[in-house]
């Protein structure tokens, strides 16, 4: 494993993701896919790129779905680094389950080529809810709340002699999609689509940005660069526990499905860089990371976004908004306490939850 010098900053996000629903239900089948890609740009004369892409049941007979796209530079200096992962949702336990995860690596030491990466999970779930379940009877429409869990960090940090970190950002997109019928009859709808967008700019800040109803309610904002000098721009932002919660229709004993996308989209310039953990512990980017860094800087990153993600210090993430975009029609989120306890595929009952928020993933 390479180990250079550091010459080079990180954007960083943690997310731990699962899908939660308001009443207990059959999965009737379950399918998905796992995309990654990284493209070089910048001082190259002949840009590279990679990228891969499997699906289940179509490429791979088996669950978990993993694909990842490297570009590594031969002197060490730039990395573009992209893996997505879908797990079985059934056999996935834990705090952390894993069951979506995204890792994006794009880091660019000065006057080193950059990267572009983007990974994206989708799962579509088809489900039958149960009429003991939902107090009616077969055939009937009942109205609900579903959620999307997610949990993280997200970290901006940069070499001492970098101060403009314009043109480096980071999007997270989720989408969710609720499908009936089947061939010609396929009717969807999109019962959430949002957005969090982090934008460097010249003078080193970073400019945060939302759509539709991304919840950011306990996001925190803190400022650690004090505590290493090898780091003029150390932002990092908590994200703890976020429930995107979304309404739906649905009647009882008849199939539909929810199509969940995440996206991590990013984008790296000379000495400004790009991290991106989502749904697995932050500690498993140390060994990524140590491509481009040596092994104590990297740990210094680790460790200071652990020990912030363990005991936030900062300020509301409300308070960095500098742009918000709201859906048409929208009346704010819905609230719903109760989660999805699933049945096994063919049928089976279970009581196990769809899938589970990781609290401490770090």
């Amino acid at each position: 494993m390479l180990q250079p010098r550091l010459t080079s900053a990180a954007l960083a996000i943690l997310l731990s993701t699962c899908l939660a629903l308001p009443a207990v239900a059959e999965i009737i089948s379950l399918s998905g896919s796992a995309s990654a890609t990284v493209a070089e740009v910048g001082v190259v004369d002949e840009p590279e790129q990679d990228e891969a892409t499997d699906s289940y049941p179509d490429t791979v007979d088996e669950l978990p779905v993993q694909v990842v796209a490297q570009l590594l530079a031969l002197d060490g200096e730039a990395l573009g680094y992209a893996a997505a992962q879908l797990a079985d949702p059934l056999s996935s336990t834990g705090t952390n389950p894993q069951e979506l995860a995204i890792h994006l690596n794009l880091t660019s030491g000065v006057g080193a080529a950059a990267y572009t990466g983007e990974a994206t999970v989708e799962e579509l779930r088809g489900v039958r809810l149960l009429p003991e379940e939902v107090d009616a009877v077969d055939g009937a429409t009942v109205s609900l709340t579903g959620k999307l869990f997610l949990d993280g960090v997200l970290v901006i940090f940069a070499d001492p002699d970098i101060t403009d970190i314009s043109d480096a950002g980071l999007t997270v997109e989720v989408t969710i999609v609720q499908e009936t019928g089947t061939g010609e009859s396929l009717q969807s709808e999109t019962v959430f689509a949002g957005t969090l967008d982090l934008a460097g700019t010249s003078d080193g800040a970073v400019d945060v940005s939302i759509s539709g109803n991304f919840p950011i309610a306990t996001a925190t904002i803190t400022d650690l660069s004090e505590l290493d000098p090898e780091l003029n721009i150390f932002q990092v932002v908590t994200l703890e526990d976020l429930a995107f919660s979304y309404p739906y229709d649905a009647v009882v004993g008849e199939t539909f499905s929810f199509r969940v996308t995440l996206t991590v989209a990013g984008s790296g310039v000379p000495g400004v860089g790009v991290l991106a953990v989502l749904g697995q512990p932050f500690s498993d980017a140390s060994e990524v990371l140590e491509l481009v860094q040596d092994e104590e800087q990297a740990d210094k990153v680790i460790t200071a976004v652990q020990n912030e993600r363990a005991n936030p210090t900062g300020e509301p993430l409300e308070s960095a908004i500098t742009t918000r975009v709201l859906p048409i029609g929208a009346c704010g989120l819905f609230g719903f306490e109760a989660v999805l306890l699933v049945a096994a595929l063919g049928g089976m009952r279970v009581t196990r939850p769809w899938c589970r928020s990781a609290r401490r993933a770090a």
